[in-house]
């Protein structure tokens, strides 16, 4: 069954890749509808396509729940399993047309983060799909069928750096230490995609210094397991969170177990 979910997955996100990629940085994508069930503000490319989730989920027709940053939970006729959807994940750059921004979703077995079994993110300025079922590897494909690769992470550096949520009134010391210890880093602005390019090896690290959501990174999560990757709490432990929309703690994905050490030093220098 997680092959037709990964498959419905496909089907949304070629949706939202041919109707809402050219919607980005207009003013209709802009327009804000309100404040979403996560508390951020929402804006039309983001209901737009919470909309396409919606009607597949309908078409398809198989029980479950819904749980959305923009409408929270939707019941669909069972609690069990869990859709996990963040419509547009780095909804600041698609409003101003910045080209990285992710249709990320994911679906659980159980009412946690650790039943997650199927991952799939959408770069849609490019098309790039990076999709995994648990225990069944991660792929790279694209949208146009063009191509399909199994990702394999083979990179053994440890010097570029991707964070996201960084608040630097409050985490002067962990901002400084990855600066002073990563020979670059980048605040690209999706959570989504920054752990789908540390999955390839684009990145060495990623780190989230700010509280932040399930929705953000259970897609990307699933992928990163399959190419051998790691979440962590900033003191160095696995963890599983129940699936909603409250902020839960930082965390630190790594390409490898053997990174834990590695991050765990620079951040408590």
């Amino acid at each position: 069954m997680d092959y037709q979910w990964l498959d419905l997955f496909k089907t949304m996100g070629r949706r939202i890749f041919h109707e809402v990629k050219k919607i980005a940085g207009t003013e209709e994508a802009k327009q804000i509808l309100g404040k979403g069930a996560g508390g951020d503000v929402t804006v039309f490319i983001d209901k737009m396509a919470e909309d396409i989730v919606i009607e597949e989920l309908k078409k398809f027709n198989v029980p479950c729940m819904l749980l959305s940053e923009e409408i929270g939970i939707r019941d669909f006729g069972n609690k069990l399993p869990i859709v996990v959807v963040d419509p547009i994940d780095g909804s600041l750059n698609a409003k101003r047309g910045i080209p990285y921004y992710a249709f990320s979703i994911a679906l659980s077995r159980t009412g946690e983060t650790g039943g997650l079994t199927v991952g799939y993110v959408l770069n849609i300025p490019t098309g790039e799909e990076f999709s995994a079922i648990r225990g069944k590897g991660a792929l790279l494909s694209d949208v146009t069928g063009s191509f399909s690769k199994h990702i394999v992470n083979e990179s053994k550096n440890f010097s570029f750096a991707a964070c996201e949520g960084i608040d630097r009134t409050k985490d002067v010391r962990m901002f400084e230490n990855i600066v002073n210890h990563f020979y670059r880093v980048r605040i690209m602005g999706s959570t989504a995609l920054d752990m789908c390019y540390l999955s390839t090896g684009f990145f060495d690290v990623f780190v989230h210094s700010l509280p932040s959501r399930v929705v953000d990174w259970s897609a990307a999560g699933v992928i990163l397991k399959e190419t051998g990757g790691i979440i962590i709490d900033i003191k160095g432990l696995e963890f599983s969170l129940p699936l909603n929309l409250c902020k839960s703690h930082p965390f630190f994905a790594l390409k490898s177990k053997k990174d834990i050490q590695k991050i765990l030093k620079i951040m408590n220098a």
